[in-house]
């Protein structure tokens, strides 16, 4: 109750504002680098992460594969591409965002010089002074955030800054649209996007239990929105959308240009006699999964408020 009565109250939305002000100054220069990195050739690119840089990973993945289509792109989890990927391959571009820098990072890092791969890594900064100096063998850009749900909205953020300025002369009006919106910052949207989808929030955190699952473009911000509600103690669980099962409240994520994939969706679960909680971003759909990543983020820092 403490959580739904703050939800609405000006001073929390005042305190997140000023967090995510910090956060997208530091993404800022990670940003830069990042599209420097990414404009430097148009060799094929490998997108990899762990934990929750699953939310940086697949804003970078979805907008080049939108944007860029000619441009040879795959994404995939660190140990995938660790084992499988980087093997049979050589000379290609490896991004990779690691929310946790102890699993797996290192040996991507190591196979990729191994075998010529170009690489950039962008990583929470580890506390182990030891590992650190390793992976510095490998030039990472650190983000400065312990915590991996803070960690991975600045990269994120990072990522909307680097392609948003890579492709602003992209399909025409939409990517100078893109590129407008990321200069003014998430900051001025904050009150707005609470206000709009605090209804929806408040049905979410009501709940003991919730079954989340969400359209293929909202499946890692909807996965950090499940990290999120289980650190205020909603016991959540993540299923395909196609393979619902429940029992239980679902809350399905979508945009709204899915909005006929959406209703089909829901005329199935109704028959299932499944309760929905439809969460659907009315935004361009490149920059949905951000604006799921902040609200998930706010609920989070209510806990501590």
């Amino acid at each position: 109750m403490q959580l739904l009565q703050k939800l609405r109250d000006r001073s929390s939305i005042a305190f997140f504002s000023k967090l995510m002000g910090d956060l997208e100054k530091e993404a800022s220069g990670i940003g830069e680098v990042i599209e420097s990195f990414l404009s430097s050739s148009r060799k094929p690119l490998i997108i990899t992460y762990n934990r929750q840089g699953y939310l940086p990973a697949s804003t970078a993945y979805w907008h080049i594969a939108t944007v860029d289509p000619d441009l040879n792109t795959l994404i995939s989890d660190i140990p995938a591409v660790s084992l499988y990927t980087l093997a049979y391959r050589e000379g290609w571009r490896v991004l990779v965002f690691a929310s946790n820098p102890y699993t797996g990072l290192l040996n991507t890092m190591q196979v990729s010089r191994i075998l010529n791969h170009e690489l950039l890594a962008v990583t929470s900064k580890p506390m182990d002074e030891k590992v650190r100096r390793i992976l510095d063998n490998y030039g990472p850009l650190y983000v400065d955030r312990a915590d991996e749900l803070e960690a991975s909205l600045v990269m994120t953020l990072a990522v909307n800054h680097a392609l948003s300025s890579l492709y602003k002369n992209k399909l025409e009006a939409r990517g100078a649209r893109l590129f407008r919106h990321s200069k003014e910052g998430v900051v001025p949207l904050i009150e707005e996007l609470i206000e709009r989808y605090s209804e929806h929030l408040s049905k979410i955190i009501s709940e003991k239990e919730v079954l989340l699952t969400s359209s293929k473009l909202m499946e890692a911000p909807t996965l950090y929105l499940s990290e999120s509600l289980r650190r205020i103690g909603v016991k959540t669980r993540f299923e395909n959308a196609e393979n619902v099962t429940g029992p239980g409240s679902i809350v399905l994520v979508s945009t709204s240009v899915e909005e006929y994939y959406v209703r089909e969706l829901k005329f199935q679960y109704a028959r299932m006699g499944l309760k929905t909680i439809d969460l659907s971003f009315n935004t361009d759909p490149l920059e949905a999964g951000i604006y799921l990543g902040m609200l998930s983020l706010y609920i989070d820092k209510l806990r501590m408020l």
